[in-house]
């Protein structure tokens, strides 16, 4: 029996492989037989594609198992976050510069910099710039109620300069929801959205989670909840929103929860997640679920989505599974899947792009894709991959998508780590300038405490 223990966010997950080798074997050819009928998916390999090792982190004050995206600032610097290191103990946000013959790299803010960490403490979610080059994001503890905070970082002469905009459960009850996780971005008229899974008035004792926006006024920043989850019965509307928000082209706000979903019979309690849209109305926003995970047997449709959907020019929606999917991979719940929501006729249909088996051709994917100019997708595993990597259950890949004349998407695998210096189990999504793809892991490299790579052809 093998077990694998790994971290993503606040949660340790623990996957253990008990299934005979010949049971597993027969589940496999079965399920290997059956999608050669009906997946829209093949699988191959991309050989042309080289990794650059950018930074190794973990050195002395240095960031420590980054996440997130990283970001690219108008002069052609990467940004990131590293919950952890940072010199203080608190995570840190760090940029990396070309430089001749490389990259170099400089933790321009180390949190816990203040007393009780009331400047923050874990940010995890990726960054985003404003205009004005000022970087804004949230960690997920620290903060007056040491429960999260969202941060404006403003550049001058001397350096970075931090804010807190909002601490989190400053409402009676966190209302105003705690721990937030995941990336925020901007409308059109500068404000700000984002999620926290955890608080609100709904779901129990710990809540559901929130959708929240931050509006600039002249007197600084005003906070409000959009959303609070767990509204009904056994969260159908959804519950963890663990991932961040992605907007249309009419300003209705997307996104995903954890658990939660009309599949919490088979999922337990909990349930299995589900994609939402939020709709801004005169009253407020509304929220409507556009699918429940698991509502195929055996959850071959995926379950737990862990971050946000994204666009494509027709409005459909596409992301990620961290599990369900092939029941027969080498995890109890299955290694997940990337999926596409298409609307019609007044409701809004799954189609299964590509299920991942935990071998040659990852597993389990945390983060968000990404498209390229020529409507393909990328992303990242936290699993499967090389066979020969260190980690028992494969040090993850760089995985992509391609649609073809005839509709069906392929999967090749640019990158598969192999958990040297090279880098092993990204838990973020990639950053392209065009031409390259830029990502982080979390682990691996020189000091096992993760890489920031490009790829490039």
């Amino acid at each position: 029996m093998k077990a694998s223990v790994f971290a993503i966010g606040s949660q340790t997950f623990s996957r253990i492989k008990t299934r005979s080798c010949s049971t597993l074997a027969a589940l496999l050819a079965l399920l290997v037989a059956i999608a050669s009928l009906i997946s829209p998916s093949l699988a191959s390999v991309d050989p042309a594609i080289t990794e650059s090792v950018l930074h190794s982190f973990g050195s002395g004050d240095d960031a420590f198992m980054p996440q997130g995206e990283m970001v690219f600032d108008s002069a052609g610097n990467l940004y990131g976050v590293s919950p952890l290191g940072g010199g203080k103990g608190g995570g840190a946000i760090f940029e990396l510069s070309p430089v001749s013959g490389g990259w170099t790299e400089t933790v321009i803010y180390a949190f816990c910099s203040v007393t009780n960490c009331n400047d923050g403490n874990e940010p995890r979610g990726g960054l985003v710039f404003d205009s004005n080059g000022n970087i804004y994001g949230t960690t997920q503890y620290g903060g007056t109620h040491a429960l999260g905070v969202v941060f404006e970082l403003s550049p001058s002469a001397s350096g970075w300069t931090e804010k807190v905009l909002h601490n989190f459960c400053s409402a009676a009850n966190c209302a105003d929801g705690w721990l937030p996780s995941s990336r925020l971005i901007f409308d059109s008229a500068g404000n700000l959205y984002g999620t926290a899974p955890y608080g609100g008035p709904f779901g129990g004792q710990r809540g559901g989670g929130v959708a929240f926006e931050m509006t600039k006024a002249s007197n600084g920043w005003k906070y409000s909840v959009l959303y609070s989850f767990c509204k009904s019965a056994q969260c159908a509307d959804g519950d963890l929103p663990w991932g961040g928000l992605a907007f249309d082209a009419s300003g209705n706000l997307y996104g995903t929860t954890l658990d939660g979903g009309s599949g919490a019979a088979k999922c337990g309690s909990i349930g299995c997640g589900v994609v939402y849209e939020l709709s801004p109305s005169a009253g407020g926003w509304k929220e409507t679920v556009l699918y429940s995970f698991c509502s195929a047997s055996n959850c071959t449709d995926g379950l737990s989505p862990y971050d946000s959907p994204v666009l494509d020019s027709r409005g459909d929606l596409y992301g990620t599974t961290y599990a369900g999917g092939n029941a027969a991979c080498q995890f109890n719940h299955g290694c997940g899947l990337v999926f596409e929501l298409v609307p019609g006729g007044g409701k809004w249909t799954e189609r299964i792009l590509y299920t991942f088996t935990g071998g040659s051709d990852g597993g389990n994917s945390y983060a968000p894709l990404i498209f390229d100019t020529a409507g393909n997708l990328s992303g990242t595993t936290n699993s499967g991959g090389n066979p020969s990597c260190s980690y028992s259950l494969g040090c993850g890949v760089v995985f992509k998508l391609s649609r073809g004349s005839n509709g069906r998407w392929t999967e090749s695998v640019p990158y598969a780590f192999a958990g040297g210096s090279d880098g092993a189990n990204p838990v973020s999504g990639l950053t392209s300038d065009s031409v390259h793809l830029y990502g982080l892991t979390q682990s691996g490299g020189n000091f096992e405490a993760g890489v920031a790579f490009e790829l490039q052809q």
